[in-house]
């Protein structure tokens, strides 16, 4: 099948073709797309006009996709579709890895990385030590589900090269956003967190004791368009089927022709699409309709869910029943509209777990980030860190988060015998040895005076009665010349 690629695709292959000339053996290199803007295409294109590469990808699911879109006829048994991709230089990381190692190929001139987020497994390692070659790697996702394993990623790839932003795919109408609705079944804030993820067993307890409520909720919408319903287990998967009228479930144990089946099934609107992870990354169906009641810590494993509902030429509904919305709408860029996040907001509240975010963060894991509420309704959150000497010089640090937006403010002053200083710029320090949270104290009469008369125009919502700590985000905006967006 052959597809013109578009200019910033044409610049991509063209970039990842020169860079390959004159890289060296352990160099690598990042590109970034979001989700179904068609990096599978500027794969392709660079594997035909390189010879000698090999691109790896995590799933079948996937690898089946990529011959489609090759206009490959795909077989219909496993062992025919790896020999059949391996024609086309395309493999999962475990075959290929296991060929390496019995000699039966040689290692390439370079490797092209699917989704290499992923690249932190022990096969994907393995094949990296193995080959030592050149490095592509493309991603819709570049950073992890934590801080740390942002940082290891980033340490490893670099800063991506962004094919397509969200925002640019948006405006180009390359995607299309769903519309997002939030119903509260499960408020996972109460959910026990283990190793940087949500507690398996008290996952699945919570979501039983609110199946009953999660089938109404889902029939309560007509099955008109393609529909598909996240669920955190395989047991809760099944347990909902049971009760939902017109569904089939889809875990990693399916076999490719109930997968076949259960696909043909969703898009025809003769079925609801339950699943568990499966149908996420890499996998192109026309979904229309998503109930979103798997809770997850990972920003990574939400936007490629979410990222299913982006295909344009329809329109898409989002609903979510826990705070996956609110946890993770600033990995989207600032794309999702305000008053979707504000009615989020409305029916959960700030969580004991907000302003935990996977990149930007890094080293404020053991401070409490402060409510700050915005105009129309939308809270934004901000940290306030101080460390003082002997001499009573303080230094001081704020991080002022947007709840849409992916990059913190960073601000920083030095305040020397109570003298305060002005706000400027700053970076994301390295370390927060020795500081502690700004005082939270009551602001004085004159604080509260400018707040009321001037927080609007920066963004902040007047009605709103600071404390010290959140009063900050008013001198630092002011000082800054900067208006926290509200739209």
């Amino acid at each position: 099948m052959s597809v013109t690629l578009r200019k910033e695709q044409r610049d991509a292959v063209t970039l990842a073709s020169k860079w390959l000339k004159r890289a060296k053996k352990s160099g690598r290199k990042l590109f970034a797309s979001a989700t179904g803007t068609g990096k599978s295409y500027v794969e392709k294109d660079i594997l035909e006009s390189t010879p000698g590469g090999v691109l790896l990808t995590p799933s079948n699911d996937i690898i089946i996709g990529l011959l489609q879109k090759l206009g490959v006829t795909v077989p219909e048994t496993d062992a025919g579709l790896r020999r059949t991709a391996a024609q086309h230089s395309i493999y999962t990381p475990i075959y290929y890895r296991n060929r390496l190692v019995s000699g039966e190929i040689d290692p390439p001139k370079y490797l092209i990385w699917d989704e290499v987020h992923h690249q932190t497994a022990e096969s994907w390692s393995d094949v990296s030590l193995l080959c030592d070659c050149p490095e592509l790697g493309f991603t819709a996702t570049p950073y992890r589900g934590t801080a740390r394993g942002t940082v290891e990623f980033k340490d490893i790839w670099g800063e991506p090269h962004w094919i397509y932003t969200f925002p640019d795919a948006v405006q180009r109408g390359y995607v299309s956003l769903p519309d997002v609705l939030t119903v509260p079944l499960l408020d996972d804030d109460e959910i026990e967190v283990v190793s940087g993820e949500f507690q398996v067993k008290s996952v699945e307890s919570a979501t039983r004791s609110r199946l009953l409520e999660l089938a109404r909720l889902i029939e309560s919408y007509p099955l008109d368009r393609p529909t598909m319903v996240a669920c955190p287990t395989r047991a809760t998967a099944h347990e909902l089927q049971e009760i939902l009228p017109d569904s089939v479930v889809v875990t990693g144990d399916s076999t490719r022709a109930e997968r076949k089946q259960a696909y043909a099934d969703l898009l025809a609107c003769r079925k609801r699409l339950i699943q568990i992870a499966v149908v996420g990354e890499g996998v192109d169906l026309a979904v229309r309709r998503i109930f979103d009641a798997a809770p997850t810590l990972s920003p990574v494993r939400w936007v490629q869910l979410f990222g299913r509902l982006t295909r344009p030429g329809g329109e898409s509904q989002y609903i979510g029943t826990n705070r996956n919305l609110l946890r993770h709408c600033y990995t989207l860029q600032g794309t999702i509209p305000a008053q979707q996040v504000a009615q989020s907001q409305a029916v959960f509240g700030l969580g004991e777990r907000s302003g935990q975010r996977a990149f930007g963060l890094e080293g404020l894991g053991r401070f409490k980030a402060n409510p700050l509420p915005l105009v129309n309704g939308l809270n934004g959150e901000l940290y306030l860190l101080e460390n003082s000497d002997k001499k009573g010089t303080i230094k001081q640090y704020a991080c002022v988060l947007h709840p849409l937006h992916a990059d913190p403010l960073w601000a920083e002053r030095t305040n020397v015998a109570g003298v305060y200083g002005n706000w400027s710029p700053a970076e994301s320090p390295n370390g927060f040895r020795g500081f502690a949270s700004g005082n939270g104290a009551t602001v004085t009469e004159k604080q509260l005076d400018w707040w009321k008369k001037s927080a609007a125009k920066y963004g902040l919502d007047a009605d709103h009665r600071p404390n010290r700590r959140t009063f900050a985000a008013l001198p630092v905006l002011s000082q800054l010349g900067l208006v926290m967006e509200c739209t």
